[in-house]
């Protein structure tokens, strides 16, 4: 299986981006270029797709000479030196300028912009708006319409939850649990076994904020959802970079709608929580 880690945004921006169409055209035209002393952009000589422009979005893979320090011996004594890595991000843009990236050392998302459609490439001013958490319903969405949850990780309501409807049976027992754990973590032994079923973990779900959810698909792809705003799918390595990008478009409908970080300048940071 591969795995990819990212986050999602929105970009903003006093005029309209540009056509897909006009976007991939300077990305195919631009390749590999030398910025600031460093390379950056699209492999120019690779044995598979660098980019891909559906109807709907421009899904690239942008790649990034970053600088990083390394202890080296030099003249008999250790010396910090540095060299220049070059990391990988996949970034996927929407016409209508929502976005999901990678999350990847020493790269941002304004990195992945300013080649796309900034300074680099199209001259378009713009500000990151990178989601920076997921509101709690958001979560409980995520964990309600799952095939099978594979991990939860719980942690307790501000406050005194007095007009939830617990099943009569455990009940009692569920109220206790919640007013004594303030943060609880379950986990499946084998693949196929679904968290939903046990009806103990359905109600605390609802006495409990869910802080992370790790479900399984119909088709088997690992989904799994943090408080944080990030967000992480498992899939068969053998997807192509069309079905990959598709994999991250439709995740990228469905969780966007949520908290948006503004910045004041196209270097947004996540905010810490």
């Amino acid at each position: 299986m591969a795995e990819i880690k990212m986050y999602f945004g929105e970009i903003q921006t006093d005029e309209s981006l540009p056509p897909l169409d006009i976007i991939a055209e300077q990305v195919k035209k631009s390749g590999l270029i030398e910025q600031e002393g460093r390379q950056l952009g699209i492999q120019e000589k690779s044995d598979r797709d660098e980019y891909y422009k559906s109807d709907d979005y421009f899904f690239v893979r942008y790649v990034q000479e970053v600088s990083e320090n390394h202890p080296k011996i030099d003249g008999g004594r250790i010396q910090i030196g540095k060299n220049t890595p070059a990391r990988m991000m996949r970034f996927l843009l929407t016409q209508d300028g929502k976005y999901a990236c990678e999350s990847t050392s020493q790269v941002e998302d304004s990195d992945a912009l300013e080649y796309l459609i900034g300074k680099y490439s199209l001259k378009i001013d713009f500000e990151c708006g990178r989601k920076n958490k997921f509101e709690p319903k958001r979560i409980e969405q995520f964990y309600d319409k799952a095939w099978k949850v594979r991990g939860l990780k719980l942690k307790r309501k501000n406050g005194i939850v007095d007009d939830v409807d617990l099943d009569t049976d455990i009940g009692s027992h569920v109220k206790n649990a919640s007013n004594v754990a303030v943060r609880a973590e379950f986990s499946t032994e084998q693949q196929d076994e679904d968290l939903q079923r046990a009806d103990i973990i359905d109600e605390l779900v609802k006495l409990f904020d869910i802080y992370e959810v790790r479900r399984k698909d119909s088709s088997g792809n690992i989904h799994t959802i943090f408080h944080n705003g990030k967000y992480n799918i498992r899939y068969p390595s053998k997807l192509d970079i069309q079905q990959q990008s598709k994999e991250i478009h439709d995740v990228l409908l469905s969780m966007t709608d949520g908290s948006v970080q503004k910045s004041t300048n196209s270097q947004a940071k996540l905010q810490s929580f």
